[in-house]
């Protein structure tokens, strides 16, 4: 066993052992777990990744410690490896660059958005029971328009405004929904032939799923508005993964906060948010003239 208080690493440090870290700070290639290693973080460390990417071929015990990514080159640092990666806290403080999953990662607590953006390319960032996202905002957000989401799963027992994970959906029902998986992601979809939706849906998995009479409190953010009208967005669902969707309307849009509320819902699905450039309100045309005549055997309308 190697037990190292410090260690600053440039251009990159391997592990091919086993290692108990106190503070690490790694630059430039990274910090590499190799196969058949472990990298056991000892009580509430802190390892910081600056500029620098996590590759885990290993083990990696993320114990009550934080991994930061951190820096401000152009260039995106990755989690990777053939390894599942697991932390505690995962803290985001970049400029330039959003980090980019290449694997599918858990935290337990907290994703801290600092700076910067986590890019989710199309893998699943699970927050299990526990973990919760912090500090997102416009400028600092997690993303994914080529695919992947959040997951997380809680127990809402007749919930009153209880927004899971902190991921951006308030939910309030009198009845208890049970165990529920919630799933946050950001591929837009056609939800009619002329509209498409914003950069995020949700997809609700409750236990128990029906006349739930639920009112829904739905966020977004402005960059993620794609080509919809701020005002004019509305609620549409889907109940098969996305392939068609039903327009559901919005009982209220604040469009200074970034919600739309829709009450009276009784079955909870995926939606999304988008217009209704199909069920517009028509042009207000007054007709000047109009005369019809039989042609063929049909009635011609001029």
């Amino acid at each position: 066993m190697m037990r190292q208080k410090t260690c600053r690493c440039s251009p990159g440090l391997l592990l091919v052992g086993a290692a108990t870290l106190i503070t690490c700070t790694a630059a430039a290639q990274g910090l590499s777990i190799g196969t058949g290693a472990h990298l056991v973080v000892d009580g509430t460390t802190q390892i910081q990744l600056v500029n620098a990417n996590l590759t885990n071929n290993g083990n990696f015990v993320p114990s009550y410690g934080s991994v930061v990514f951190a820096g401000n080159n152009l260039t995106s640092p990755t989690i990777s490896g053939s390894s599942y990666s697991s932390f505690n806290d995962l803290i985001l403080n970049r400029t330039n660059s959003p980090l980019v999953l290449q694997q599918p990662i858990a935290v337990a607590n907290n994703v801290a958005m600092v700076n910067g953006n986590i890019d989710l390319n199309n893998h699943i960032l699970d927050l299990g029971t526990t973990g919760l996202v912090g500090g997102e905002r416009n400028d600092s957000r997690i993303t994914g328009t080529s695919g992947g989401y959040i997951r997380l799963y809680t127990t809402l027992t007749a919930p009153q405004a209880v927004n899971p994970g902190n991921l951006g959906l308030e939910i309030s029902s009198a009845e208890n929904l049970g165990f529920t998986e919630l799933r946050r992601a950001h591929t837009p979809f056609d939800v009619s032939s002329l509209d498409l939706s914003i950069d995020r849906y949700f997809q609700i998995i409750p236990t128990n799923n029906y006349n739930l009479n639920a009112s829904l409190k739905m966020y977004y953010f402005e960059g993620e508005l794609n080509t919809s009208s701020e005002a004019n967005l509305q609620v549409w669902s889907s109940s098969n993964d996305g392939t068609d969707w039903t327009l559901y309307g919005a009982n209220s849009i604040n469009t200074i906060e970034n919600y739309a509320i829709l009450n009276g819902v009784d079955t909870l699905d995926q939606i999304t948010l988008s217009t209704n450039v199909i069920g517009a309100v028509p042009l207000n045309l007054s007709l000047l003239k109009f005369a019809g005549k039989m042609e063929g055997g049909q009635v011609l309308l001029n």
